[in-house]
């Protein structure tokens, strides 16, 4: 339970939330900032992200590759979309 608590918290931080020492300038020379999430500022999403977009997520679990006898990590993201 502790991991998946953990685990919560690292994508709710990381994808829903904007942080201030992240931000950057809207580009109107008016002082306006466009804010970031973490995500965001590492490039691996474009909007800050919905806690109800987040919980409609699934990650596929890791997959063991027993083929060669070695192990392989694969994760996909798929995204449940709404009628």
């Amino acid at each position: 339970m502790l991991e998946a608590s953990c685990a919560w918290e690292d994508w709710v931080y990381n994808l829903t939330r904007s942080v201030k020492t992240l931000r950057i300038e809207a580009g109107n020379g008016r002082g306006r900032w466009q804010p970031r999430s973490p995500a965001m500022a590492a490039g691996l999403t474009d909007p800050i992200w919905t806690v109800k977009e987040l919980l409609m997520t699934v990650v596929a679990p890791d997959v063991t590759n027993t083929k060669w006898g070695g192990y392989l990590e694969t994760r996909e993201i798929l995204i449940w979309e709404t009628p």
